[in-house]
């Protein structure tokens, strides 16, 4: 392709669709869902790490036991929090295996 000053006009890049191949049909696949039951299980238990950190903190720095601050206080909380539910969930779900 060229235009009437003979340079060449590019193409348009192709698009390309998520398909596997299954045997000697191309069968689209979906694309991922998000689990909202774990989304929903895991919402209120961060607010209250949330909570559970600033009070936490607030208490320690009162008492002089330590300065930890909130944001550490929530990071340890939550991590704590969403690896017993993915735990949790994880175990649900194998258990619905068998």
């Amino acid at each position: 392709m060229s235009n009437p000053k003979g340079q060449t006009v590019p193409k348009p890049p192709a698009t390309r669709r998520r398909m596997s191949r299954h045997g000697s049909v191309l069968i689209e696949t979906e694309p991922r869902q998000i689990p909202w039951d774990l989304v929903d299980r895991l919402l209120v238990p961060l607010i209250g790490c949330h909570a559970a950190a600033i009070v936490v903190s607030g208490v320690f720095n009162v008492l002089g036991i330590c300065q930890m601050s909130a944001f550490a206080l929530f990071v340890f909380f939550s991590i704590l929090t969403v690896s017993a539910a993915i735990g949790f969930h994880s175990l649900k779900s194998f258990m619905n295996v068998f």
